[in-house]
């Protein structure tokens, strides 16, 4: 995508705490995943079926 680490690492921490998605530490690696508000609004966004994407 040509954005630095640094860029994607504040935009997560941002989607983070607006529980967008929800972190896990592996060792030095750190993993991101939907929450099911995060489904919910990217299928908003998306134009799909809000109550299918969080089921």
């Amino acid at each position: 995508m040509g954005l630095a680490p640094s860029t994607v690492s504040e935009h997560l921490s941002v989607l983070a705490g607006a529980d967008v998605v929800t972190r896990h530490r592996i060792g030095r690696s750190v993993y991101y995943q939907l929450t099911d508000s995060g489904r919910a609004l990217l299928a908003l966004l998306s134009g799909e079926d809000v109550l299918r994407a969080v089921s």
